[in-house]
């Protein structure tokens, strides 16, 4: 990764909201869609709408990207993922 990707990075992890923030952690615990919106009292479409935005802000097209992203800024830790300790 460059300097300057890094520094984008950095900054992208910075302008997640906390909504975003709170899925993403609940994607790293492994909760499907549907249990995330069960679990934050949202809608499915809601959750799918924070992921789309959340990608779009990380640059990166999937979970597993941005969950490795999260953990690589340390936003995440091994036990924020599926319960680690």
């Amino acid at each position: 990764m460059t300097t300057s990707s890094m520094a984008f990075t950095e900054l992208s992890t910075a302008l997640l909201s906390q909504r975003e923030r709170e899925v993403l952690y609940l994607v790293a615990q492994g909760l499907c869609n549907k249990e995330i919106a069960q679990r934050m009292g949202l809608s499915i479409r809601t959750v799918h709408s924070h992921l789309s935005s959340m990608f779009t802000k990380l640059k990166v097209n999937s979970r597993t990207q941005a969950v490795l992203l999260a953990m690589h800024q340390g936003l995440l830790s091994m036990e924020d993922t599926y319960g680690i300790q």
